[in-house]
């Protein structure tokens, strides 16, 4: 364990497909109404610099922040043949700012419950809703509020292989299959190991 001295609430939720909102439904519950919540990946690296920037950025009843985490590439791909290193700097062989990817958010729990109350009526129309939204898609269609998205270069995330939700809309499943793809290595990185490839079935 990375801190074993830091102890961590959590809850167990069981879901057929895992859905954000339907998570933040219970674990808004659970709180006061002025909480701050900071949702984020489990690869997620996170520091004291980034979450001044989450409480500066989320503003009640008018703000909430989609930081844009720097996203490394696949170690086998940007390090191909070489030791990853310890430190990865943010330099564009290393990775890139993931602008398909919404997996942080900073926002109020007051905010969250009035944006969802405000989509009652079409999940009745539609039940499927809360399946095929992300938390970012509900802020920006039902809230009114300001969405601010910005790079966060204190937000870093290891490469990981996204499993996408067929049951999300077209345009997010779309969205995270693109962030797979631009994920794997630059453009320059991946031309070069099919050059390899290429030069090894020909020999």
């Amino acid at each position: 364990r990375k801190y074993p001295a830091v102890k961590i609430p959590w809850i167990s939720v069981k879901t057929e497909i895992p859905s954000q909102i339907k998570f933040m439904d219970i674990i808004s519950k659970k709180h006061p109404v002025d909480t701050l919540f900071f949702l984020a990946h489990i690869n997620t690296n996170i520091n004291a610099e980034f979450l001044n920037r989450c409480r500066m950025n989320s503003i009640n009843n008018w703000q909430v922040f989609f930081p844009i985490h720097f996203q490394e590439y696949n170690s086998d791909v940007a390090y191909h043949n070489q030791p990853r290193p310890a430190t990865v700097d943010l330099v564009k062989d290393a990775g890139h700012f993931d602008r398909r990817s919404f997996d942080e958010a900073c926002f109020y729990n007051s905010d969250y419950m009035s944006t969802r109350s405000r989509m009652v009526e079409d999940v009745q129309e539609n039940e499927d809703l809360l399946e095929s939204l992300d938390i970012y898609e509900m802020f920006v269609k039902y809230s009114g509020l300001h969405v601010f998205r910005a790079v966060e270069p204190a937000l870093h995330q290891q490469y990981r292989y996204r499993s996408c939700n067929p049951k999300l809309s077209e345009d997010l499943y779309h969205r995270c299959t693109l962030s797979n793809m631009e994920g794997l290595g630059s453009r320059s990185q991946l031309a070069m190991l099919l050059f390899e490839q290429e030069q090894g079935n020909s020999t």
